[in-house]
């Protein structure tokens, strides 16, 4: 399974997401992953003029997503 980042809301109905706001950034988890995670962690990694957002989710039952297998 994967965690998704998206940076681009224009056109999405972002009413029933939940806002998270931390160090001057805000954060839109969806209802259900807020429900059902234990820690939430992002990542920003840049190089040149690209970014990449990786998300690394902890649900409540003790999965992992985002992480890579070791």
């Amino acid at each position: 399974m994967e965690v998704s980042v998206d940076t681009n809301v224009a056109r999405r109905n972002v009413l029933n997401y939940r806002t998270v706001k931390q160090d001057g950034v805000e954060l839109l988890v969806s209802p259900d992953l807020a429900r059902n995670s234990e820690n939430l962690h992002i990542k920003l990694n840049q190089f040149l003029f690209f970014r990449n957002l990786k998300a690394v989710v902890e649900l409540t039952n003790g999965v992992v997503l985002g992480a890579r297998a070791m």
